[in-house]
């Protein structure tokens, strides 16, 4: 994640940036909420998706799977390494 750009808007809304490429991500503020749950984790997906789960109220599996998805689609776009 070196040259990584994260950014939030005053809205909640994350964009993820590598500089000097046309690599960008958005997402809503429940993405943004994942990227500080995951980074605040150390990247341990099932510590990040308990923390989340227990404030949301939902299956800590189930959003697990999702955000195993979504790290998937970051690694596919280029902003995360396998």
């Amino acid at each position: 994640m070196a040259g990584l750009q994260v950014q939030v808007d005053p809205t909640g809304s994350l964009e993820l940036s590598v500089p000097g490429s046309a690599t960008q991500l958005t997402g809503d503020t429940e993405a943004t909420a994942m990227w500080i749950a995951l980074t605040s984790h150390h990247w341990n997906v099932g510590d990040a998706a308990v923390a989340l789960a227990g404030i949301w109220e939902v299956d800590p599996w189930v959003l697990r799977d999702d955000m195993c998805s979504w790290i998937g689609a970051l690694v596919n776009a280029g902003i995360l390494q396998d």
